[in-house]
């Protein structure tokens, strides 16, 4: 099946060279982008002026509109070559860069708008030197609609902001880089008690956020939510009961049109809450974790329409999406510039599709089947004067459509394979959707479960689906190892693997060494060790010595904050996941190292947890699996007493002079046996003392000391702690400014999470 590309680069681009399909669509733009490096944040530091960062990915379509109606526009081009220094990032690339400003549009919409909103593409300001953003939104058109100015609006206004009112664009980032800061930094609050009942409780939360008739959670648009179904099948085995939602949400997902019923696998999400109408890109990552739910599901009963749905999903995974390396990341939601495009269908292509293949006797039951004989259920809202077009779907379970029709399921089954087969060969001469084709370690990880555990379920039919997961292990396993299997790669061309990777492959690699062990034990073995070596590495590039691990590794200077994060998306959480890797290690090794690090892990997260489990669906299974090993590893912490940190200013209402500035001095007390982390700690995992402010027109700059040596290496302030201060009032500022001071409170054992205090400033 061929796969087309949307662009041709250009000659000297800096886009044309890199690995990613998404900035080669870009190579060809007027636009002078460069890729996310260091030598695109030192030009804008050279020049002054803004980074304008714009985050996508190859099968994004609004990032397509985007490009079409702005960066392929000469005159927006040279607004924005003139204003700014602009970068592409793609997000499958650099999730942890994605992470950061994402992030920070959520924070600015909160701010701006009253409430969190995000989306790709991403469009952020950044001020060049300290690398925090200023100004963060998505999509902006090429004229003003949808209460959202114009691009050229926003680029104009921003730029005569750097220029005129540069102090307030500073004080905006600091102000919106903090909020990140906090957001993404803190690995929990307050220790609190966990046991095992938190599972319990987040499938409870779970059931009543259910949609009960349609299946899945909430309402449109509806996404899978694998790590949902997950966290329910963990549950169910100690409450059956619970097992009836992952089950309705696997059929209701199987019969509308979030799977394609021609081709096999599922789509992104659904924009209604019937699953009637997709998103039409096709990810990896979804399709991974939607065969291993299903497997999971046909562990505990027979249903034919679930295995023909988990077969054909593993089906299109190795013919659509197998590469010499490994599985490609995605498959875009547009073909000549309309969405869906390819996957669509009306009545009389359908018939004639068939009447092709002399399958005349199955048109009429292939119409009503599939939802043909109804209205049309797609409109492309993006261009209202197209013709009206049907997504397929089958309005009931096959057994109940087949006892009405009055045929044997197995005839059903049998009528649905030469049809679709049909359709398939007309839908092959179309212009097919773009193929990503990185190969992502981690999302290879998904996949590699999924193929594995989805072969197991399908019995003797499945064999050759384990066969693949063991070929494509073994391929990501040589080609993203470097230095001696000392480094895992993200993609082979050199992105450095972050803990995601790390975490995903090592739990798909366990996943394979289960199934294969039966029957081939070496192999077990071999994918054993090589799960094991992944955790070490994962260990000592991301571990935390208090507990847990971060994203990425120290001490890169593209990114302002190194975060850690439990909660699980549509990719789920590298923390989360290694808290799983561990505990299976544990069990499979008898290495106690492994139930060490869990533990450890779950005890730094354990506020974060218990404040959102649903959110961290994987680290709160974590807790229950710890308990089921060793109870004894979750004994309960005491309730948290008073802060050991106050601040206090000197004097308490500080003389400002006619220019507006003021001299006070911040005085920290830290109860024992705790200290804290002085502005520098000396190292990378810790987190350091920061005074800002919190008001607008409002500035803080503290001259923060040296701090005591700790440990030979560190640097701590014990007890008590003066820093002086310079305030800046503007005339704009409010009547009583904050001070915004983050301390990290430690004793010789652990750390807590970061503490944030407020001083008010009258």
């Amino acid at each position: 099946m061929a796969h087309g590309r949307t662009s041709s680069p250009r000659l000297g681009s800096r886009l044309a060279t890199c690995g990613s399909p998404y900035l080669q669509q870009h190579a060809g733009n007027p636009v002078d982008w460069w890729p996310w490096s260091p030598e695109a944040i030192e030009e804008a530091r050279r020049r002054d002026i803004p980074i304008f960062l714009s985050i996508g990915y190859s099968t994004c379509y609004w990032c397509h509109v985007m490009a079409r109606e702005s960066f392929e526009d000469p005159g927006t081009a040279a607004i924005m070559n003139a204003a700014c220094v602009n970068v592409k990032v793609d997000r499958e690339e650099r999730p942890d860069v994605d992470e950061i400003y994402m992030t920070a549009c959520q924070a600015f919409t909160r701010l701006t708008e009253g409430r969190p909103s995000g989306g790709w593409p991403l469009s952020v300001f950044i001020e060049p030197r300290s690398l925090k953003p200023f100004f963060v939104g998505t999509y902006f058109p090429p004229t003003p609609a949808f209460g959202r100015a114009s691009f050229t609006q926003v680029l104009s206004a921003l730029s005569e902001a750097w220029r005129e009112r540069r102090g307030e664009v500073v004080a905006q980032s600091t102000h919106l880089g903090d909020l990140v800061l906090e957001e993404l930094a803190a690995a929990s609050g307050d220790r609190v008690r966990v046991d095992a009942t938190i599972l319990e409780q987040a499938a409870d939360g779970l059931r009543g956020f259910e949609d009960r008739e349609h299946g899945g959670f909430g309402g449109a648009p509806k996404f899978p939510q694998p790590v949902y179904l997950r966290l329910l099948e963990e549950a169910s085995k100690s409450r059956p009961a619970l097992a009836s939602a992952v089950d309705r949400s696997l059929e209701a997902m199987s019969l509308g049109g979030l799977f394609d019923h021609v081709g096999g696998g599922f789509h992104r999400y659904a924009v209604d809450a019937t699953w009637t109408v997709p998103h039409f890109e096709k990810m990896l990552y979804d399709n991974g974790q939607l065969a291993k739910a299903l497997a999971a599901s046909l562990a505990r009963r027979e249903d034919p329409f679930l295995a023909r749905t988990l077969r054909r999903t593993l089906e299109w995974m190795l013919r659509e999406m197998r590469l010499e390396g490994g599985l490609a990341a995605a498959l875009d939601a547009e073909t000549e510039a309309r969405e869906g495009r390819s996957y669509l269908w009306t009545p009389d292509e359908a018939r004639a599709s068939l009447e092709a293949v002399g399958e005349n006797a199955l048109m009429e039951w292939a119409i009503e089947t599939y939802g043909l004989a109804g209205e049309a259920n797609f409109r492309d809202p993006h261009h209202p004067a197209d013709p009206p077009s049907w997504v397929l779907r089958l309005a009931a379970h096959p057994a109940r459509i087949a006892e009405r029709q009055g045929i044997s399921l197995e005839a059903f089954f049998e009528r649905q394979d030469r049809v679709e087969a049909a359709w398939l060969a007309t839908r092959d001469r179309r212009e097919q959707p773009a193929r990503d084709d990185k190969i992502l370690a981690g999302w290879n990880g998904l996949a590699i479960g999924g193929l594995a555990r989805g072969g197991e379920a399908l019995g003797e039919r499945g064999r050759r689906f384990i066969e693949a997961a063991r070929e494509i292990a073994e391929s990501v396993l040589a080609g993203h190892r470097v230095d001696g299997g000392r480094r895992l790669q993200r993609t082979a061309d050199g992105i450095a693997g972050l803990l995601e990777d790390h975490a995903l492959l090592a739990e798909g690699l366990l996943d394979l060494a289960a199934v294969l062990e039966p029957r081939d034990p070496a192999n077990a073995k071999r994918l054993l060790e090589s799960a094991a070596s992944l955790a070490e590495i994962a260990a000592a590039r991301f571990g935390d010595p208090h507990g847990g691990w971060f994203d990425t590794e120290a001490g890169q200077a593209d990114l302002f904050v190194r975060a850690r994060r439990l909660d699980d998306g549509a990719v789920p959480s590298g923390a989360g996941t290694m808290i799983l890797v561990e505990l299976e290690l544990a069990r499979r090794t008898g290495d106690a190292m492994h139930l060490d690090r869990a533990a450890a892990a779950i005890e730094r997260g354990a506020s974060a947890i218990a404040a959102n489990p649903v959110g961290a669906a994987l680290a709160t299974i974590g807790i229950a699996r710890l308990a089921a090993i060793d109870r004894g590893r979750l004994a309960p912490v005491a309730d948290p007493a008073a802060p050991p940190v106050r601040a206090t200013l000197h004097p308490a209402v500080p003389a400002f002079g006619p220019d507006g500035t003021a001299s006070a001095t911040l005085r920290l007390e830290i109860d024992p046996p705790h200290h804290i982390n002085a502005h520098e700690p000396g190292e990378a995992s810790l987190v350091g003392l920061e005074i800002a402010s919190a008001s607008a027109g409002f500035r803080v700059d503290p001259r923060y000391p040296e701090g005591e040596l700790y440990r030979e290496r560190l640097r701590v302030h014990a007890r008590a702690v003066e820093i002086p201060l310079t305030l800046r009032r503007e005339p704009s500022a409010p009547a009583v400014s904050r001070l915004s001071i983050r301390v990290q409170p430690c004793t010789d054992r652990h750390c807590l999470p970061p503490m944030l205090l407020e001083v008010p400033v009258p």
